[in-house]
């Protein structure tokens, strides 16, 4: 069944996380050749293959197509980037601002904004914007945290070992808890930076201390604390 919307959408999706990215943009174009079904994730996915492919023009263009269809924090995030890349830092952070109003989990747009808003000197917005990437990443952390507790008390219950899915589940749960908590800490950081030069010496320093509690921030924290000290009050 050649026109079959749903395998066809699949099978861009999966062409997708093989990073066969040309395979993949032709896939959404013959979505988007039959019409009707799967158009914004067709737009959407074509998008995300063409940024990749660092083919910005049209990749831009087929995001904005997006939007029309769906409205969700994964798709202003691909359109932030993707005017990143173009270098149009205003809409960039438009478009990562909108990710985070329709999810407040999005982390890495307001991560994203904040360093747009550097890219614009613009130090006095950026801090805010770590230090609530900051809260939001802990936050991330510990449900992730909470659900892999959730699954290990299920598999507990169940009396019997975890199978390989489960194992491999709980495993990611790790990973990306980790992950996100060592992204607080740089955006403790970074926060830490952009009060530490916009005057703001008491806010820099509890934030410098939230980098340093993390053992890959330590060493360049400190190091920035002992520089924020010496900064008049």
């Amino acid at each position: 069944f050649p026109e079959h919307r749903d395998a066809l959408s699949g099978r861009l999706q999966a062409l997708t996380y093989l990073m066969r990215h040309p395979d993949a943009i032709a896939s959404a174009t013959r979505v988007l050749d039959l019409g009707t079904w799967h158009i914004g994730d067709a737009y959407y996915w074509r998008a995300w293959n063409r940024y990749h492919l660092k083919e910005y023009e049209t990749a831009w263009s087929d995001v904005e197509n997006a939007t029309k269809g769906i409205s969700n924090a994964r798709v202003y995030m691909l359109a932030g980037l993707i005017a990143y890349a173009r270098t149009e830092l205003a809409i960039a952070v438009q478009r990562f601002d909108r990710a985070y109003e329709i999810d407040s989990s999005a982390c890495d747009a307001l991560w994203m904004s904040g360093l747009v808003s550097i890219d614009q000197t613009q130090l006095a917005t950026a801090g805010p914007k770590f230090t609530k990437a900051m809260t939001c990443f802990i936050s991330v952390a510990a449900s992730l945290r909470q659900t892999r507790a959730q699954v290990e008390k299920q598999i507990a219950t169940r009396g019997k070992p975890a199978t390989e899915r489960e194992t491999r589940q709980m495993d990611r749960f790790t990973r990306d808890a980790d992950n996100a908590e060592e992204k607080s800490a740089q955006s403790a950081f970074n926060a830490a930076q952009c009060y530490a030069r916009t005057g703001g010496k008491g806010m820099a320093l509890n934030l410098i201390d939230v980098a340093i509690a993390h053992p890959k921030m330590k060493e360049k924290a400190e190091a920035m604390k002992a520089a924020i000290e010496k900064l008049p009050q």
